[in-house]
């Protein structure tokens, strides 16, 4: 049933963002690609008895990293990334998580990721469509299996009357969106397993239909980094320990 539930939300969200409703409210502007934001805040919390009460309802997808670089692994990130690149929509759930698991291992900022993937929300926001797509082939070499691409190229392709690719790249959002949700359901136990900040934005437009208004790193007591997304009351976190190192003592807050 939540299956079902989950597939009809995402179809309205499909007929709404990309056809008559305009984009949801604006993400922070972004004045030069090649900058990135750094992180507003990070919370340091006790993680109290009742996150320890708290109860996992998603399997947990383990895999040892050497099948990243195992060209003989049906995980061989080449692999992949060659599946996801083609559009290939009989990919697994285990693959595009294997996938992100694998981009979060490397040592690349992710924050510009995030610069690439606001850059071209911005310009689907000011109907510029040719040039999101046009910038969309960076975030592709970077991020193939990221929410954010698939979304926003789905959008800008049903603006300029492109139906077929517009469905197959709405199709692909789906996809990744139900194997995050397999293996993990965004709770501070199981947090959102996903390559970067802006992509749990992307992920809360395609639930629950709004963007965040209030979002912010988290530094649990286990010194680990998640990342919270709050709209309405309604949290939800993301696993964001690869962004650790690219963060610097006076650029956040603890509380």
């Amino acid at each position: 049933m939540y299956k079902i539930l989950f597939l009809l939300l995402l179809s309205t969200f499909y007929n709404c963002y990309c056809q008559e409703v305009p984009p949801p409210p604006p993400a922070p502007s972004l004045k030069n690609v090649k900058k990135y934001e750094k992180p507003q805040e990070i919370v340091e919390l006790t993680e109290s008895t009742n996150l320890e009460k708290e109860i996992c309802n998603v399997q947990i997808f383990e895999i040892d990293s050497t099948s990243f670089t195992d060209n003989s692994s049906k995980y061989y990130f080449k692999k992949i990334e060659s599946r996801l690149n083609a559009i290939d929509l009989e990919i697994s759930s285990e693959e595009i998580i294997a996938y992100t698991k694998y981009r979060n291992s490397l040592n690349f900022n992710p924050f510009k990721i995030d610069s690439v993937a606001r850059a071209i929300y911005k310009l689907n926001e000011n109907s510029k469509f040719e040039e999101a797509i046009n910038l969309s082939s960076s975030l592709r070499i970077i991020s193939p299996n990221n929410i954010t691409l698939h979304k926003e190229l789905a959008y800008a392709y049903k603006k300029l009357g492109q139906i077929e690719l517009s469905k197959k790249h709405f199709e692909m959002m789906k996809k990744i969106i139900s194997a995050v949700e397999k293996y993990s359901d965004g709770c501070r136990i199981n947090p959102y397993i996903l390559n970067n900040c802006f992509e749990g934005i992307s992920l809360y437009e395609a639930i629950f239909g709004g963007y965040p208004t209030k979002t912010r790193f988290i530094l649990t007591e286990s010194k680990k980094i998640i990342y919270g997304y709050d709209i309405y009351h309604i949290m939800r976190f993301a696993n964001l320990n690869h962004y650790k190192e690219y963060l610097k003592e006076g650029e956040y807050k603890i509380e």
